[in-house]
């Protein structure tokens, strides 16, 4: 089991397999994953081909998160998947910098 495996928080674990699930859903064809690449085993090993998973090393916050993914990675559109706690600053700050989410 990941959780234990990894020593990751029971919260991250339903980030990761919402994100999981929106994929395999066909609503998005990227993932674009903040973290160490524990996270993107985990993806890969539920499913996600590795190629679709670009990893965020520098998102220390969510303004950075947002602005990379809006300049780094040429993101026009997100789906977030984040907690309710950082919810409404992550589609605030994303819709400032001008990407649908």
């Amino acid at each position: 089991m990941y959780h234990e495996r990894q020593n990751t928080s029971v919260m991250l674990k339903e980030r990761l397999d919402t994100g999981i699930a929106v994929y395999k859903a066909g609503l998005t064809d990227r993932m674009i994953m903040r973290g160490d690449h524990g996270r993107k085993d985990y993806a890969v090993e539920q499913g996600v081909p590795a190629e679709h998973i670009f990893m965020d090393h520098a998102g220390f916050s969510t303004y950075e998160s947002m602005y990379r993914a809006k300049e780094i990675f040429q993101a026009e559109s997100l789906i977030v998947v984040t907690q309710k706690y950082h919810m409404y600053r992550a589609l605030y700050d994303a819709k400032a910098m001008g990407i649908e989410a």
